[in-house]
């Protein structure tokens, strides 16, 4: 937002790297970075959620973890986006496969699409399964028809994304954001470390995606 149309007490919140959004009557401080996309004329903005700006009390930051309270540093925008918009797609293809059994051969399978192949360290590196990593990973060591359907997902998940986002460039953009966005999973609390920019939403919109 302008400074102009920010009440004063918001106003100071807006200086130079960060910016002040409002959500319904409240507003919110975010860091603004920018990052290069190769084939990208332009950076691309991203908005890091740093607090709420409040009236009396001034801006209430989100939760600080302290060092030794840390238990992950988690993938999570791209995982979460395929796993939620693609998750019916995905399990027709599985055919008479139901149940847990689907369900885990999909997260493999998405693994496989983000980091190029199934360890347990990526495993436990992604918001979608680090709970139950060392199951999948016992699951897919000892039964070949895990590293066959890991495989189907993923090819699949290729051939969703490019009907998704025919713009080669578009498609990359939103990759792109997508992957930087992670997820602080504490003894307290699990917090989303940044949101999809503007440019990325728009890109979505006009694709007719709906970010969840």
């Amino acid at each position: 937002m302008k400074t102009i149309d920010l009440p004063d007490y918001a106003k100071k919140y807006k200086t130079k790297g960060f910016d002040v959004k409002k959500v319904g009557n409240e507003y919110y401080q975010y860091k603004v970075e920018h990052y290069r996309v190769k084939d990208k004329k332009y950076p691309v903005t991203k908005f890091i959620y740093i607090g709420k700006i409040d009236k009396e009390k001034g801006l209430i930051k989100a939760y600080t973890q302290k060092d030794d309270d840390v238990i992950a540093y988690l993938e999570y925008g791209l995982s979460n986006f395929i796993y939620k918009k693609y998750k019916r797609s995905l399990q027709r293809i599985l055919f008479n496969v139901n149940g847990e059994h689907a369900e885990r051969a999909i997260k493999l399978g998405i693994i496989k699409y983000i980091f190029g192949s199934i360890s347990l360290i990526y495993l436990k590196s992604s918001f979608i399964t680090f709970e139950e990593a060392d199951l999948l990973f016992e699951l897919y060591s000892s039964n070949n028809q895990f590293d066959i359907k890991a495989n189907k997902i993923c090819n699949k998940i290729r051939e969703l994304l490019s009907i998704t986002f025919s713009n080669e460039n578009d498609k990359n953009i939103v990759l792109a954001s997508l992957r930087n966005m992670n997820v602080i999973v504490t003894k307290e609390n699990r917090r989303i470390n940044s949101v999809p920019s503007l440019e990325v939403k728009n890109i979505m919109k006009a694709n007719g995606v709906k970010y969840e």
